[in-house]
């Protein structure tokens, strides 16, 4: 009980003191939560989140978010990376194109890795089989690491060999036309030389024909041009000579 006209101090409080959250995106949670805790605030839900290219426990999401006035004491949620990233499903027997497709729309790498099939069966050239990541299998729809290259076990062309092809028949040959050096249009058309007939035409007409030949006779005798036969069987010439006699000198 307070004794009338007794002095009453008041106290006014000023109110809870406003912090600013600070950036932290791109920073590991270790390093956020320590710079939370130095404003006097707290670090509230962490929520895990796969993510094509960020490292594991790198900060990807601030709430509030950064820049934003709280009260002092107030918690801060983060989302930070699994460090992995998801596979999109149905890539196992599918063609290799789609398949590619997908990965770099999600932002995963990836490599070929082609394989011969003793028994091909039911399978396609071009159809993905496999996945592996650093030599092990994996499933799509599953999560590998995002720095990781995804590796397409891919069924090689070479799974079907091309028959045989047959070799040409030997016993098959051609008909050559035989010639000699006269051009002897007596040869037949499977290349049969001439008969002795020809033949002996042949020597007749050489002995008959000659190089071409120039006589100049004397004043008796005459002036006489022969010209030879060739060899294609032309008799050769017989020279022609004028002669002038003494008495027309």
């Amino acid at each position: 009980m307070v004794e009338a006209e007794s002095d009453i101090t008041l106290l006014i409080s000023e109110g809870t003191e406003e912090v600013t959250v600070p950036d932290l995106i791109g920073t590991d949670q270790a390093t956020a939560t320590a710079e939370l805790e130095s404003l006097g605030l707290e670090v509230g839900e962490v929520t895990e989140e796969n993510h094509s290219s960020a490292p594991a426990d790198e900060v990807l999401e601030v709430s509030p978010a950064e820049g934003t006035e709280v009260q002092t004491g107030s918690a801060v949620d983060l989302t930070v990376s699994t460090g992995e990233v998801q596979l999109p499903s149905g890539l196992i027997g599918e063609w290799r194109q789609p398949v590619e497709t997908s990965l770099n729309d999600a932002g995963i790498s990836w490599s070929l890795n082609w394989v011969i099939i003793d028994d091909p069966g039911d399978f396609f050239v071009n159809q993905v089989i496999e996945l592996e990541v650093d030599g092990q299998s994996v499933s799509d729809g599953g999560t590998v690491p995002n720095d990781a290259t995804v590796t397409l076990v891919t069924v090689s062309g070479e799974s079907w060999p091309e028959p045989d092809q047959d070799e040409p028949d030997d016993d098959d040959g051609g008909n050559g036309n035989g010639g000699n050096d006269d051009d002897d249009e007596d040869a037949d058309a499977n290349g049969n030389g001439p008969d002795e007939d020809d033949e002996d035409e042949d020597a007749d007409d050489e002995d008959n024909g000659g190089d071409n030949g120039n006589g100049n006779g004397g004043n008796r005798n005459g002036n006489g041009n022969g010209n030879g036969g060739n060899r294609n069987g032309e008799n050769g010439n017989g020279g022609n000579g004028n002669g002038q006699n003494d008495d027309e000198e």
